[in-house]
Formats: structure tokens, sequence, C-alpha cells
């Protein structure tokens, strides 16, 4: 054996003339090899000025004096003025300049093999990554923080980029590599927030609109809050539901707390958020609007509860009304109760306590099963059945029920 297995350095013979050559052959190829480093991988041009001590690792293709003679993935080092081929060996790693990557040699070709600045193709932490998922992590926890060695600014932004609004820049989350739910950016440009019970199968959950802002629960957004059920008494994944004592509700508000009422607040005001304006009269404060689905195969506003305001606007005074409307087609106002509190029924601006357009009808009673009058309360009035003399009103003293004709007590 005339060279050394693995980096094919000269040995001496016995007897050896000129013994410094083959020394200074060895220490040349050392020089080369130990803590490689070349200045480029892709060059396929061989330079027409190059370092002393430069080495390159060959390209396909490569060409120039020198070069053209010498294998695909060889490498080029220029010592003594000249160029040497040195043919790697499986395992052997080099440092791209370049790239600011190293490499290493399967024995075919070069490949990076980590980063320092460079690029890996792919990476595994206690983990074998693959063409798909290419970085691989396995571990309790994983930390990501901000930059504090840099230093950085402070921040730890976490940033999902995707090719356009078709795809998706979302986070998956699985239990036995079956997905149960996804947040993110998925197949259009609304944020959802997706669950699912089979892996294969979605439903959304949470939609937010990312150019108004509106939030869609169990549907896309139709206003600030929109909220759609589905099959409530049978409810499934995703669908919104709420049961008590035995009903259904897409929303039950429950508050606890001594001293505390619990409210639905709405709050409305004119002009804009930037610049609000005060409250006019016919304007509403906010309301509710009811909708059955016809037969027509759209949804019919039946009954409205409104809070328009009813009087001058002015300090902190907004007087404000309760509209009552109903309906089969559409809506129309049966009672309103004014700022002032007086009662309207059939009756838009009604000027006593109780102002009603039509009949009223009190319960009716016989004599022997009428109410006690004192329990009433002087000023009721009930009707009389069988009253002497006819059927009649009365209406209580406070001890007793009188006929309203002639003030005697009924018999």
């Amino acid at each position: 054996m005339n060279m050394s297995p693995r980096l094919s350095l000269s040995y001496l013979s016995p007897q050896q003339a000129q013994k410094h050559v083959t020394v200074n052959e060895s220490l040349r190829r050392l020089d080369a090899l130990t803590q490689l480093a070349v200045v480029s991988r892709s060059q396929t041009a061989e330079p027409a000025a190059p370092q002393e001590g430069d080495a390159y690792i060959l390209p396909a293709a490569a060409s120039g004096g020198a070069w053209s003679a010498m294998a695909t993935a060889s490498i080029a080092a220029f010592q003594d003025g000249d160029w040497r081929e040195i043919a790697p060996g499986a395992g052997w790693r080099a440092w791209a300049a370049d790239e600011e990557a190293l490499l290493v040699f399967d024995g075919a070709a070069w490949t990076a093999l980590s980063a320092g600045g460079g690029e890996p193709s792919m990476l595994g932490v206690n983990a074998s990554p693959d063409a798909t998922n290419r970085l691989s992590v396995k571990s309790n926890v994983e930390l990501l923080s901000h930059d504090d060695v840099t230093p950085g600014t402070g921040d730890a932004r976490k940033i999902i980029n995707r090719a356009g609004s078709g795809g998706a820049a979302s986070v998956v989350f699985q239990t036995g590599f079956s997905g149960q739910a996804e947040f993110g950016l998925i197949g259009d440009d609304r944020f959802r927030l997706k669950v699912s019970d089979d892996g294969e199968a979605f439903l959304d959950a949470l939609i937010i609109d990312t150019a108004s802002g509106d939030v869609g629960v169990g549907a896309a957004p139709k206003a600030k809050l929109f909220v759609k059920g589905d099959n409530l008494s049978d409810p499934g994944v995703g669908d919104l539901h709420i049961e008590k004592d035995g009903y259904f509700a897409l929303f039950f508000l429950d508050t606890y707390a001594d001293g505390a009422a619990s409210f639905s607040i709405q709050r409305r005001a004119r002009g804009t958020l930037a610049a609000p304006a005060a409250m006019q009269v016919g304007y509403s404060c906010g309301g509710f609007s009811f909708r059955g689905y016809n037969a027509a195969g759209g949804f019919t506003q039946a009954s409205i509860i409104s809070a328009p305001v009813d009087g001058a606007v002015s300090g902190a005074a907004v007087p404000t009304a309760l509209a009552f409307s109903t309906g089969s087609a559409s809506a129309v106002e049966r009672m309103r109760i004014t700022s002032g509190g007086d009662i309207g029924v059939g009756v838009a601006a009604p000027t006593t306590k109780l102002h009603v357009d039509g009949p009223v009808r009190c319960k009716s009673y016989t004599v022997a099963g009428a109410p006690s009058a004192a329990s009433a309360g002087a000023g009721s009035m009930i009707f009389v059945s069988n009253e002497s003399g006819g059927a009649t009103l009365a209406f209580s003293d406070g001890a007793n029920w009188r006929r309203v004709a002639d003030r005697a007590v009924i018999s």
C-alpha cells in the first residue's frame, strides 16, 4: 500500500530518494482538505485569476483549461499556480462560502447539511422530516421567544404566508394525527375557526370578515354579529346550542352578583364612530326584529320591538319610548309606551296613562264569584254578568263592588 486509505496521502518508501517531494505532496493535499472550505459549488467557468489556496466543487458542465477535464462533484484546488483535482469520499464535508452552508458528500452529490445562514431543504428535531413535513419536531414543549440576543425589537410575531386567497395559512390541531380544529385564513380572505369530529369534514364555528370586521357564528357574517343555529333540538358539531330546562336558545345570559342587574345593551348615535352626533326625534335607539320563514322562500318581518326617540334631545336627556309592532306580511305598530309613561294601544301619541283606540273588555264575574274588592283595590273595574236588574260594570271603592250606573253595591 503506497497511500493512506482515506485521504490518499503518499507514504514514504524505504531508501526513497527526494523524500521531501512525497512529503510536500501529502502536505499540499492536507492543506486543501483539512477544514475544507470552497468558494462555490455552482460556478461553471474556471476563474481567470484564482487566489492561491482557492478551492471549488465542480458542478456539471464545468469549463475551462483544467476544469473541463475534471469530474463533476470533484474538488478543484489551486495550489502552486496550478489546479489539482481531488476526488471526494462519502461523508466528506465542506463549507460553501457563497451559500454560507455546510455541505456533505453522500458518495454521488454534495447537499446542504445544516444552516449557518444557508438553506437546508429539510430539518428534523428528534423526528424524521419528509417531502411534505420539511420541518418536523417531536417535543413536549416548543418555545418561540423574542430576540434578546441580537438584540431585536422585543416583538415576537409568528408569520404564516400563503401564495393566494384560494390557499390556506392556518394552524391545525390533531389527536392521533386526525384533525379536530383549525384556525386561520382557509380558502378565502376571511379568518375562520373550524372544527371536526372525524378529521375530514370541517364545520365553520366562527368566521370574521377581514374587510369589515363583522363576525359570524356558524355562518358568514351579514352584520357586526351574525349567529346561525342549525337544528337546535338535535344539535350537531359546530352548532351554537344552549339548553335550559328543556328549551333551546341561541343566547342565554346569566348573571350572579349582589345588587347588580343583567342587561343586554344597545347603543345608538347619529354621525360616525369618529364623530358621533346626538340623537333626534324619530330615530330609534335600538330594537328587536322577529322574522319567520315564509312559504315563498324568504323571511317575513312580522314583529318588532323598537325604542324611538319621542322628544327633544338636550343635555343628558334622550326621551325614549317603546313601540311594539305585530302583523303577518308586515309589522304594524300596535302599542307604544311614551317616555312620559303614557300607554297607547292603537294610538301612536297617547295623551293619558292609558289611551285605547277601540273597545276595552273587563273580565266577567258572577256576584258570588267576584274577587275581593279590598284586594283588587279602589278604582278597579269588573263586569258582573248576573247583577239584579241586568249585567253591569262595577268598580271597587276599596271595600265593596258598586254598580257604575248608580253606585249601589252589587247583589
